[in-house]
């Protein structure tokens, strides 16, 4: 029987919202994150326009990777690679729809 190797990493952290504690354990492979995977796909079709919007450390490799041209937004306080950012997620909504209805 063969058996595969993996090379990943794994990662326990708190997080506090609110009033309650989350516990999140994170495990994946080493070579895979957000931003490659969203580069995978992005490098498919020429893009006119791109906005990647997170509130996570792991969408800082997303904000990382994306090309110049595209817009991140991150959502905190915590230290972020994005271009934008926005203190909570109340706030997204109305700026999307301010966007939709931008000319």
């Amino acid at each position: 029987m063969a058996r595969a190797k993996w090379v990943g990493w794994c990662g326990i952290t708190s997080e506090k919202i609110g009033l309650e504690e989350k516990k999140i354990i994170e495990v994946k492979n080493a070579g895979i994150n957000k931003g490659t995977a969203a580069m995978k796909w992005i490098s498919k079709k020429k893009w006119h326009f791109i906005l990647a919007v997170g509130d996570d450390v792991t969408d800082e490799d997303l904000f990382r990777e994306l090309p110049e041209f595209a817009y991140s937004l991150k959502v905190g306080l915590a230290p972020s690679r994005a271009k934008l950012r926005f203190k909570t997620q109340n706030e997204v909504i109305p700026f999307l729809k301010k966007m939709k209805n931008a000319k």
